[in-house]
């Protein structure tokens, strides 16, 4: 019974760490295409890019930092 209980906690929270990361990569990502579109339509190369991709790691960063202080909030209160 113990290794079953392990075994879901060890899904679960490799579940929880993979969302938290697939959605900072998708924040980049998308924010990627967006400079990248508008690069496009103003023909300025790098520039929308690069400022939205940092805007994208950094939108990203942020939300994962409030995830994860947040989850540990709750683990705390436990």
């Amino acid at each position: 019974m113990d290794r079953k209980l392990n075994r879901k906690k060890l899904i679960d929270e490799f579940a929880f760490y993979s969302d938290k990361g697939l959605r900072f990569a998708v924040v980049i990502i998308v924010f990627l295409f967006l400079g990248n579109w508008l690069d496009n339509k103003f023909e300025i190369k790098p520039v929308f890019t690069l400022v939205c991709v940092f805007l994208g790691a950094s939108a990203g960063f942020y939300s994962l930092y409030r995830s994860l202080v947040s989850d540990a909030k709750k683990k705390h209160k436990k």
